[in-house]
């Protein structure tokens, strides 16, 4: 199972435009946001876990292991990355 989790402060529509297209080439992957502001807890465990002080963080996990990380927005191919 491949997983890639969104952590993030504020939406920003150009980086969910992108994060659609990379759901739509890859369907096996499950996809995730954790906001700050609606997702309180979930979001304190992942600043707390990777403390980072710039946002988005991208999380992409195999089989419930890290793989790696991204901060900062990236391409599909860094996305993709993060999950292969």
């Amino acid at each position: 199972m491949k997983e890639l989790i969104h952590v993030y402060e504020q939406e920003d529509q150009a980086v969910n435009e992108k994060i659609q297209k990379f759901i739509q080439n890859n369907p096996d992957v499950t996809y995730s946001k954790v906001n700050s502001d609606s997702d309180v807890e979930l979001f304190r465990y992942y600043a707390m876990k990777f403390p980072v002080i710039e946002y988005p963080l991208f999380l992409g996990y195999v089989n419930g292991d890290l793989q790696d990380g991204h901060i900062g927005f990236g391409t599909e191919m860094v996305l993709s990355s993060l999950i292969n």
